[in-house]
């Protein structure tokens, strides 16, 4: 049993945080039916397990605290698998001679981490390309024999940044 508590009692086996399906109700609108969802990169990008939520919401035109609770979060945003991945990292820790709350921590969700943290330096890093391409625009536009694919490619860089820029945020 991990020393600081646990919601389960104890660890159990880590999971690696990727499903390939998700079960969410409402969806067809009746709140018993169930429709199994695909946890697609797209899906995650535009929050697809929360669109029964929006639905009904925009049926009801509000909602209720037991409208909520009918949508589930996706399991690897759920408390019992955060924290039964943190309590198996964290009891390793606990048998060694020197335990770290880091290294468990580290251990448990550091990729999620690291890929977050790529993805906020894409971001960052669109955020320059915007102003830079945009003066580009207006040179072009005060160039009067200046080729039109050279404003259509400007055109489509600024709106390719902003897109990357928006996903990689999310």
């Amino acid at each position: 049993m991990a020393s600081y508590g646990s919601i389960q009692g104890g660890p159990s086996a880590p999971t690696n945080g990727h499903h390939d399906a998700e079960t969410t109700p409402l969806v067809s609108g009746s709140e018993k039916d169930s429709v199994v969802l695909e946890r697609s990169l797209w899906s995650r990008l535009v929050f697809g397990w929360f669109s029964p939520m929006l639905h009904k919401g925009n049926e009801k035109k509000s909602l209720d605290q037991e409208d909520l609770a009918m949508i589930p979060l996706p399991d690897d945003c759920s408390t019992d698998n955060v924290t039964n991945k943190f309590d198996v990292f964290w009891s390793e820790e606990l048998q060694g001679p020197n335990p770290s709350l880091l290294r468990a921590l580290f251990r448990a969700f550091g990729d999620e981490f690291v890929r977050a943290g790529v993805l906020k330096l894409v971001h960052d890093l669109s955020i320059f390309v915007g102003p830079q391409v945009l003066h580009a625009i207006i040179v072009f536009l005060r160039t009067a024999d200046s080729p039109l694919w050279h404003g259509l490619g400007l055109t489509a860089a600024v709106t390719i940044s902003q897109l990357l820029m928006s996903f990689c945020l999310r």
